[in-house]
């Protein structure tokens, strides 16, 4: 569906170190898709690349404690309101009912994208990486859930054959896939 590489010269990423940092491992899917491209940005999704010299964050655990940063900041003045995680029609998520814990706590949320409108992708960190699921939140605030490995909810995403309340519908078909670089703000993927 994306095809091959256009950045023939990247630096390869040491999954085992990137590993030993977090403390985990880091699901088969994730890894075979970063390691292939210098950066990965598929519809209106930006995936965080560990890898020298890509933008963004420089790593998972850096964007999630920016993000964990942010989400106490927007709802430090009314903490009720991150009690529980509700989806946009403010039905609660099937699966949580509490407010998320970030990663490095167990179970927590790690950050691994996200989108043009301040959209954040995580994986809920529970068991296995095989087994994680797929938590998003629009930049307004609500949530969005499915049980899925990464690469199949990008592929939703892009073929629009999964719903999801928090990603964008609005992107470019034409450049669905790009590797470099990645859209300016106003700039639809």
């Amino acid at each position: 569906m994306i095809g091959e590489s256009v950045v023939l010269e990247k630096e390869p990423i040491s999954w085992e170190e990137q590993e030993r940092s977090l403390g985990l491992h880091l699901p088969q899917d994730y890894k075979a898709l970063v390691s292939k491209y210098f950066t990965v940005n598929l519809g209106p999704i930006s995936v965080v690349t560990p890898r020298a010299g890509t933008p963004g964050e420089p790593d998972l655990f850096a964007a999630t404690r920016d993000s964990e940063v942010i989400f106490r900041d927007f709802f430090i003045d009314d903490p009720d309101e991150i009690a529980d995680p509700m989806r946009q029609d403010g039905s609660p998520l099937e699966s949580y009912s509490e407010v998320f814990d970030f990663y490095p706590k167990l179970p927590g949320l790690l950050k691994w994208g996200m989108d043009y409108l301040g959209g954040s992708y995580y994986w809920y960190v529970d068991g296995p990486p095989e087994g994680w699921a797929i938590v998003a939140q629009a930049n307004e605030g609500w949530w969005d859930e499915h049980r899925m490995p990464m690469s199949e909810y990008l592929y939703g995403i892009v073929t629009r054959s999964l719903e999801c309340d928090v990603a964008p519908k609005l992107f470019n078909e034409d450049r669905i896939f790009v590797e470099w670089p990645w859209p300016t703000p106003g700039e639809t993927a």
